[in-house]
């Protein structure tokens, strides 16, 4: 592990194969109740088309190390590419992700009150006339799974987004809140349990309790700590 490349998905094949390592390593976790279970291995709802897909690369073999998206207001330019994957499995089964997403950003239909809590941030962005992203299912292979390697890579990926993009609003476990604080997110609200009937959960009970954040990019630090794992770093 000399060298890891971060990268957005070249193609349709590479996308499909970002995709199933995420659908994968959620069946194995906690996070199965975000995806839908399927036969082919494979989960798409609309905000995938509005998605950026980004992979983490292992630079001498092409190895897939982890996976997550980059989510924006508008399609993306690889919404075709998801059109594709829906039309090669099940367009009876994946056809809903065709439709426009019934929210923006995903957080907006299961984190509880998110509605009322970012309102007035996303309409003052658009006021004035800036750009807000979410960062989301963030997934890491088991094989190259460490610290070291997750506080790299969100840190790559912050470091390209926060020069072309002005807000970005994520979710995260409570665990988790140190880390993101130290390079500038600001807490919004939370604890907060995630209720089932936002999600794929048919019973009567909810998953981790989770944050929402917010990061300004002029707020934005960077991870300065020693890492063994060398990033090249392509712009969007």
């Amino acid at each position: 592990m000399s060298g890891l490349i971060l990268r957005e998905a070249k193609n349709t094949n590479e996308l499909e194969q970002l995709l199933r390592l995420k659908y994968e390593q959620y069946a194995k976790g906690k996070q199965y109740a975000f995806q839908q279970e399927n036969k082919y291995g494979i989960d798409l709802d609309p905000s995938y088309r509005n998605s950026v897909h980004y992979g983490l690369f292992e630079k001498s073999n092409g190895c897939i190390a982890a996976y997550l998206r980059v989510i924006y207001k508008e399609l993306s330019y690889q919404s075709s590419w998801i059109d594709q994957l829906i039309c090669k499995y099940d367009s009876d089964l994946f056809g809903m992700a065709l439709s426009p997403p019934l929210v923006c950003y995903p957080l907006l239909s299961y984190y509880p009150e998110a509605d009322r809590i970012l309102n007035p941030i996303l309409i003052a962005v658009t006021k004035q006339n800036k750009n807000i992203f979410s960062v989301s299912m963030l997934t890491i292979h088991e094989d190259f799974r460490s610290p070291s390697v997750v506080s790299r890579l969100i840190d790559s990926v912050f470091t390209i987004l926060v020069k072309i993009v002005d807000q970005c609003i994520i979710t995260c476990l409570p665990n988790h809140l140190n880390f993101y604080t130290s390079i500038g997110f600001e807490l919004l609200d939370g604890p907060r349990d995630i209720p089932s009937q936002s999600i794929n959960l048919s019973i009567n009970q909810s998953i981790n309790q989770s944050l929402l954040l917010l990061l300004r990019a002029e707020n934005y630090k960077r991870n300065n700590s020693k890492e063994t794992v060398t990033f090249m770093q392509e712009t969007i």
